[in-house]
């Protein structure tokens, strides 16, 4: 696999976690320090600050156990709750994105 590609992969796994935009910040600081004038000469060290700051915002981040109970069940249609498990810094933000495009569900934090 490439650096391009890894850079690439790396900000797709960030969009999908929610985190995107924290991490273009903080990437665009870092480059920034350590490449003042002319900017990186690949993506080698490209990728390698990437991978640093999504490692610190991961790290600050907490795996949540949620339960969710459907609420669209009816005789014809039995729904049992169940569990996911996520990692996050917002897990309310987390859960209304969740939401969207779902039949209604309550969830509690296990």
């Amino acid at each position: 696999m490439t650096n391009e590609s890894l850079f690439e992969e790396l900000m797709h796994k960030a969009f999908a976690e929610g985190i995107i935009e924290e991490l273009r910040e903080n990437y665009s600081t870092e480059l920034k320090k350590q490449f003042p004038e002319y900017g990186p000469k690949d993506y080698g060290d490209r990728y390698a600050i990437l991978r640093v700051e999504y490692k610190k915002i991961i790290s600050n981040m907490t795996e949540y156990k949620i339960q969710i109970i459907p609420l669209n069940t009816t005789s014809n249609k039995q729904e049992l709750p169940y569990v996911i498990e996520v990692v996050t810094k917002d897990i309310e933000n987390y859960m209304d994105q969740f939401q969207r495009n779902r039949d209604a569900f309550e969830w509690k934090v296990l």
